[in-house]
């Protein structure tokens, strides 16, 4: 065999061994490399607890939200070119400090606050920014709404912190930062003239990054509030996921696109091989001009295989990141769900106290001897000695705990093993004041908020979530399946249950939608 022809031999096995390294690091190294989020500014502000002072004096001009929201409006449309930004009179810019070419660190959209703007409380900044928000990225209300608020603090936590953004973001966007301006101060005086407000973006989908406003800085002072922030957290697990389910569909693409290309440089790979097998069947003059081709695609297959390997090596990575995205999104489920156990908690705890109809006595619930489940009467207790007072007809309660409705106490009565009825009991007389015509989960959770009833209800073979009014009429049912054991929350206009496939879902209050 030729000198000529061995090395072409070694260079057509190489190049096929680099190639099918190539697709086995894709396919299998999603283990290498880490999504960084935040994990060099943990634990730096634990003891801040983030309250913004806002001016509380007399007002000269009302503006309604929808003018204040106008605002952020106009300075998304059109949203600014990459480093380019734009005005609202003199009062507020944005800055679209975005680099392309820079493969590491963080873009950003910078807010700043000028010194003619007259924004003196923290919800018209939301609003400004929630405005910006839906109309330069097309997010939707209440996603907006959400970035806003987390923003808003992340800037507060890290205000004045220069080396915190040089660590994490690009040059494009440290160099429109200051010492003495970035982020956000907590006192109203000093957003005039004195705030850079950090928006970070996701440079692969150009979109707000959720895991880094969400640190775990972040987190543990939404934590701090008296709810614990849960339906902050849960919305922003659902704007986690979007980001996540976006990048496994590039992902996707990316992978496919890459074989199709493996694929081609394998079959130009083959026909080089099989024309250096033909050079010693022909003639000189014909062999030269195939041998000078076969050289040039043997030059061409090996840059070729050089790219893809760089190719798989940055998709490797990005599959990495993305599964990392997918812990974070399953830790903060968890973190929730145990949250939700201790506000549940914090709540027995509140209701107890308020089921005392008078002084000397207290009704509870008297547990009955099982039968097909929990089971329970309701008595009366003189509070000095136990002894029992009055001894209610009202039996198989399968409720825990006792609820104040109008005076009245509301429990569920099981009616079948997993089936029951909502009742409103006279506190004085523990006698039926009302009692639902919809089947609930009869060892169901129950919640109440402004004069509704929340509960697991019972429709078509499956568990809902359903509303009542105060005479437990049904009147809203959800459209999606509820775990019958789900815990109830409700707060601000909205209502958080766990849904039957292990998820948290943030409905609406009264439309349960």
């Amino acid at each position: 065999m030729s000198e000529r022809r061995l090395n072409a031999t070694r260079c057509g096995t190489r190049c096929g061994a680099l190639a099918l390294a190539s697709l086995a690091l894709l396919l299998f190294a999603v283990s290498a490399g880490a999504l960084d989020v935040a994990e060099d500014e943990l634990h730096r502000a634990d003891d801040v607890d983030i309250e913004f002072t806002n001016y509380e004096g007399p007002v000269s001009v009302a503006e309604s939200v929808e003018m204040i929201e106008s605002i952020g409006r106009y300075l998304g449309d059109p949203p600014p070119g990459v480093g380019e930004s734009r005005e609202y009179f003199a009062r507020y810019r944005i800055v679209r400090a975005v680099d392309p070419e820079t493969p590491t660190g963080l873009d950003a959209d910078i807010l700043l606050i000028l010194e003619g703007a007259r924004v003196d409380h923290i919800r018209n900044v939301r609003l400004i920014l929630s405005g910006y928000l839906q109309q330069a990225h097309d997010y939707n209300q209440s996603q907006a709404a959400l970035i806003a608020e987390l923003a808003t603090i992340y800037n507060a936590l890290y205000r004045g912190d220069l080396a915190n953004f040089e660590d994490r973001y690009k040059e494009t966007v440290v160099e429109n930062l200051t010492a003495e301006r970035v982020g956000l101060s907590t006192h109203y005086s000093e957003w005039p003239g004195g705030t850079e407000l950090v928006i970070p973006l996701r440079s692969d989908v150009a979109a707000v990054d959720p895991f880094l406003l969400a640190d775990e800085e972040v987190i543990e002072e939404l934590r701090r509030r008296d709810d614990m922030g849960i339906s902050l957290r849960t919305a922003l697990i659902d704007l986690m996921e979007d980001v996540v389910a976006a990048a496994r569909e590039r992902m996707r693409e990316e992978r496919e696109l890459f074989a199709a290309e493996l694929e081609e440089l394998e079959d130009r790979e083959r026909e080089m091989l099989e024309e250096r097998e033909r050079l010693d069947d022909l003639d000189e003059e014909e062999r030269e001009e195939i041998e000078q081709r076969v050289e040039q695609e043997e030059i061409d297959i090996a840059e070729r295989t050089a790219e893809l390997e760089e190719r798989a090596r940055v998709i490797a990575e990005r599959e990495a990141e993305v599964t990392e995205m997918e812990e974070r999104v399953q830790e903060e489920r968890d973190a929730v769900a145990e949250d939700l156990d201790e506000v549940m908690d914090d709540d027995e705890v509140v209701v107890t106290e308020q089921v005392f109809p008078d002084e000397e006595t207290v009704v509870v619930i008297e547990a009955e001897e099982r039968d097909g489940g929990r089971s329970g009467r309701l008595v009366r207790l003189n509070r000095a000695d136990g002894s029992v007072e009055t001894r209610s007809d009202i039996d198989r309660i399968a409720s825990t705990r006792l609820i104040t409705l109008s005076g009245d106490f509301l429990v569920s009565r099981r009616v079948d093993d997993s089936e029951g009825v909502l009742l409103r009991v006279d506190s004085d007389e523990l006698t039926v004041s009302f009692e639902s015509e919809s089947r609930v989960f009869a060892e169901s959770y129950i919640a109440i908020s402004d004069e509704s009833v929340y509960s697991v209800v019972h429709l078509s073979e499956t568990w809902r979530l359903g509303r009542f009014d105060e005479d437990l009429e049904q009147v809203a049912v959800s459209d999606i399946e509820i775990s019958p054991d789900t815990f109830i929350y409700v707060d601000g206009g909205i209502v958080i249950a766990q849904g039957r496939d292990g998820a948290f879902h943030v409905l609406d209050a009264e439309t349960l939608q």
